[in-house]
């Protein structure tokens, strides 16, 4: 029993060096979301990019924008450059072209999965300024991007359901 328990004690260092970084699990979580945020976002048809539920509330484009716009927050927000030309600040109301967002959507998805897959573990500490109040980091902000997604994903499946669209990944289980 005695040498069971030290065997056990033994192993737990193996056991924490074998953890992926936290930058790897969030760009996997990134990139499984994109899919399902990219397929959403084809699956809807021009007129229903218009759509939103109540007024005042994000239509179906502003939404997909609203991810884009985002991705590049975080980005901007933990001192990474973004690229020249992008104004996240306005993306939500000046593109409202379906064509025109889901270009937008799918390089923000490859400026921030390239971007995190680059990010050291040292930085991950570094402290950055949200305007939230809190103290943050960029292994933080990692998580926010992942949070940020999956909440409007989730309202994007409503959106989808309340338009009569079936999200790709549920073809057939209607």
């Amino acid at each position: 029993m005695k040498q069971t328990i030290i065997c056990c004690l033994l192993a737990i260092p193996a056991i924490f060096s074998a953890q992926a970084p936290p930058q790897q699990d969030a760009l996997g979580f990134v990139v499984f979301n994109e899919s399902k945020v990219v397929g959403l976002a084809n699956a809807f048809t021009q007129e229903q990019y218009a759509w939103r539920p109540a007024e005042g509330v994000r239509s179906v484009g502003e939404v997909i924008a609203h991810i884009a716009s985002a991705n590049y927050f975080f980005m901007d927000a933990a001192g990474i450059a973004i690229p020249e030309g992008v104004n996240w600040k306005s993306m939500e109301k000046d593109i409202t072209n379906k064509g025109d967002i889901i270009n937008e959507l799918q390089n923000s998805y490859s400026f921030i999965t390239v971007q995190i897959a680059t990010m050291s573990d040292e930085q991950l500490g570094d402290m950055v300024t949200l305007p939230f109040d809190g103290h943050y980091t960029k292994q933080t902000v990692l998580f926010l991007i992942v949070d940020h997604i999956s909440e409007h994903l989730g309202q994007l499946i409503a959106y989808a359901r309340m338009n009569g669209v079936t999200p790709p990944w549920n073809e057939g289980d209607k």
